[in-house]
């Protein structure tokens, strides 16, 4: 064997040993770095449609509010991971936050029972998904706009049912009106 062969087969039985990687490996990982981020900016781009539609939607539902209003935030963090947001239209106290967290833990029960229901009515257990909630509070302490934001899952039913229970949640008196937005995750038990 010649030296220069031996060292080679040497420096790669060395690298495999200690755990190393080899520049097929490094290729590897870097197209599944690009394949992740060319998957994160399509979702970003949804995101912003779906963004602008709302916005849309709620120039046209409401022109007169433009000035009162900022539109809600994007998307939310909350029931199923990260912490929500809260639009600029009126700006929510954290005793205010705290006490919309509280409804918002106080009415999942009831958001889960909406799932459950549309689970067992299709016996699919392949049914699960996030869905983005977005709340206006009303000066009064209510629901007074409650949308569905991005959704991956594709259940209507479930949608309108979370819709109904969030309005009847008891949320804090504001000075001024003012978004909320929050993300819950569904998934089977079983």
């Amino acid at each position: 064997m010649r030296p220069g062969i031996f060292v080679l087969s040497m420096a790669a039985a060395a690298a495999t040993a200690l755990g190393g990687c080899c520049s097929g490996d490094v290729a590897r990982r870097e197209d599944m770095v690009r394949k992740r981020q060319y998957e994160l900016d399509q979702r970003e781009a949804r995101l912003g449609r779906a963004e602008a539609r709302f916005k849309e939607c709620m120039a046209r539902e409401h022109p007169d509010e433009d000035d009162g209003l900022a539109p809600p935030p994007a998307a939310g963090g909350g029931g199923g991971g990260g912490g929500p947001e809260v639009g600029a239209g009126g700006m929510l106290t954290p005793e205010q936050l705290e006490e919309v967290r509280q409804a918002e833990r106080a009415g999942q029960p009831t958001l889960i029972a909406c799932y459950q229901k549309e689970l067992a009515r299709r016996g699919n257990k392949q049914l699960q998904g996030k869905v983005v909630v977005k709340i206006l509070i009303g000066t009064d302490g209510s629901a007074s706009q409650v949308q569905i934001g991005e959704s991956t899952l594709k259940a209507p039913a479930v949608h309108r049912c979370i819709i109904d229970a969030i309005r009847k949640w008891e949320l804090p008196r504001v000075a001024q009106a003012s978004w909320y937005s929050t993300t819950f995750s569904f998934s089977p038990a079983y």
